[in-house]
Order: C-alpha cells, then sequence, then structure tokens
C-alpha cells in the first residue's frame, strides 16, 4: 500500500460496538457515516419485562467520560429508575402535569376537534406515555414523553422532555 493510499485512502467502515445488557443491546452511537468515531452515548431499546413503564421504551446511555467507552455508571442509574419505575413514572408524570397547570388548576391541550381544551391534571396524567429515557454524563435523567388527549398528540406534534437529578429532584420541563 502506498503512503498517500494510507493517508488519504478511503477508512475501512467499523462495525458498531455493541454491548448486551440485562436490559437489552446497546450500541454506540457514531459522529459520522462511516462509523470511524464513536460518540458520547449507546443507543437502544430497554426489555423490561413485566414492567408497564419502562419496556419497550428508547434509552440513550451516555458514556461514563471522554476517554472511555463504558456505560457503567449510566447503567447503574437505569438499573435505580427501572428497580423504582413507578415511584419515577409517577414523579415524571406528576411534574409535567403541575408544569402545565394554569392558575384554575387545569391544563390546556389541542382537542382533535379544533381548539384548546382543558383537562384535570389526573385526566392529563393518566393519558401521558413515557417514550424514552436518557441518561448523561452528569447523572440527570430525562424523559420524553407524549400526553394524549381523545386519542390524538395534546401538544400537536410536539413532545415533552422532563429532567431530574439523579436524586429525583426537578431540574426543568420543556
Amino acid at each position: 500500500m502506498s503512503i498517500f493510499n494510507s493517508l488519504f485512502g478511503k477508512k475501512p467502515k467499523v462495525e458498531p460496538y455493541t454491548v448486551d445488557t440485562e436490559f437489552g443491546r446497546f450500541t454506540m452511537e457514531y459522529y459520522d457515516k462511516e462509523n470511524t468515531r464513536p460518540a458520547y452515548a449507546y443507543l437502544g431499546n430497554i426489555t423490561a419485562e413485566n414492567n408497564e413503564y419502562f419496556d419497550g421504551i428508547d434509552a440513550e446511555l451516555y458514556c461514563d467520560n471522554n476517554n472511555t467507552f463504558e456505560m457503567n455508571n449510566a447503567l447503574a442509574i437505569l438499573k435505580e429508575v427501572i428497580s423504582e419505575s413507578s415511584k419515577w413514572a409517577e414523579l415524571v408524570k406528576d411534574s409535567v402535569a403541575h408544569n402545565y397547570m394554569d392558575e384554575s388548576g387545569t391544563i390546556e391541550v389541542f382537542s382533535p376537534e379544533g381548539g384548546p381544551e382543558r383537562v384535570s391534571p389526573e385526566e392529563f396524567k393518566s393519558e401521558m406515555s413515557i417514550l424514552s429515557i436518557k441518561i448523561d454524563d452528569e447523572e440527570s435523567i430525562g424523559f420524553g414523553l407524549i400526553a394524549r388527549y381523545k386519542g390524538e398528540n395534546a401538544f400537536g406534534d410536539h413532545y415533552i422532555d422532563v429532567f431530574f437529578a439523579r436524586d429525583g429532584s426537578f431540574i426543568e420541563c420543556n
């Protein structure tokens, strides 16, 4: 192989790095399409049998730091969250409902019939589903949710993101 070819030739495509965990298979995210620069996180779909809140949702688990491709910290946090899934699901739903509740004690949602409607926090929470979880290298936990109203997304095409510290303290919702 010539020196020119080794410097400027096409680099071989690297197969994505995968890790099998008790919660399913996670694949390393890459910065580029050629899969030559590993990125910051693993992506996967959680397998948590008999868990009504987290089984089948998408997950993004950040690496422990920029020098390793291990995800031990994020995996430990995921294990904590799943082991206390009903507590976390209630915390997530309560926080979102509180964030969108106005001074009248109701939440404005989009109606499939057109125009806004107001619903109680309990009705709003009952139609909320967790779609994803993201655990970053700062150990914050983000949840992606959808809230439905009469079978449709309560916020049009938008989803809800809510973030917590590892101890469960609320950070933000948008």
